[in-house]
């Protein structure tokens, strides 16, 4: 058993594969499943236990992305992580396999984006947002607009890769000005071509937010996806 003292991913509980994690008095304890436990392998069990593990690998992707780790953190209720209502909000959402349209960025719905065209090259994904007629931004408090993105990459050409793997990515910001159109470039590091590149499966999921002077996130759209190969 190990106590985990200081945890970037706040409070967290349960199990993946034979590491259980627990709350006591506060504080975060790993621990090794008890080797008397034997697990149940019907087909149900399993498809928990694969749900439950790909979720909270889809958490992980969510938390390492500031903007969205300052949403899910404002949404969340003192008594739970975030990193558990990540995995509570969007578990229903994802199957043993992977995600579906109605797995989320963030915790609700976001406004609605009259349109938006991703397009994919080895160097980077562009995207284009167009926002609704009337569509205004608040002069106050919206300095800013960037793009989250998760990519959920399936069926490696090469064996050595994981079977499954989520990808965060995020655009620079631009500049909130009197338009309705914004065109964010989502750069891509050597590493990211290289893994893209090996999965011949790519869904990715995205969000508009809006930023105010600090960088701080105001609102957000609904999310979209979309496949990219």
């Amino acid at each position: 058993m190990a106590e985990l003292k200081k945890s970037v991913l706040g409070k967290i509980s349960g199990t993946i594969g034979e590491i259980t994690f627990r709350q006591r008095k506060g504080k975060n304890i790993i621990a090794v499943r008890p080797r008397s436990f034997i697990p149940g392998n019907d087909s149900a069990s399993i498809e928990r236990r694969n749900k439950f593990a790909l979720s909270a690998r889809f958490a992980q992707a969510i938390y390492s992305l500031p903007i969205l780790k300052m949403i899910w953190s404002d949404d969340t209720p003192p008594q739970m992580s975030p990193f558990n209502n990540i995995i509570r909000k969007n578990v229903k959402s994802i199957t043993s396999d992977g995600i579906s349209e109605l797995t989320k960025l963030t915790p609700d719905i976001g406004f609605t984006l009259s349109s938006i065209d991703i397009t994919y090259d080895n160097h980077a994904i562009n995207v284009s947002v167009n926002l609704p007629d009337g569509f205004t931004f608040n002069e106050d408090s919206e300095f800013y607009a960037q793009i989250n993105a998760i990519a959920f990459l399936s069926e490696p050409s090469n064996q050595a890769f994981d079977p499954v793997k989520f990808l965060a990515l995020a655009s620079d910001n631009i500049e909130i000005t009197n338009t309705t159109q914004f065109n964010f470039v989502i750069k891509l590091t050597n590493q990211d071509e290289v893994i893209l590149n090996t999965y011949q499966k790519i869904t990715l999921l995205t969000v508009f937010i809006t930023l105010d002077d600090t960088g701080a996130p105001v609102r957000y759209s609904d999310t979209y996806l979309k496949q990219l190969k």
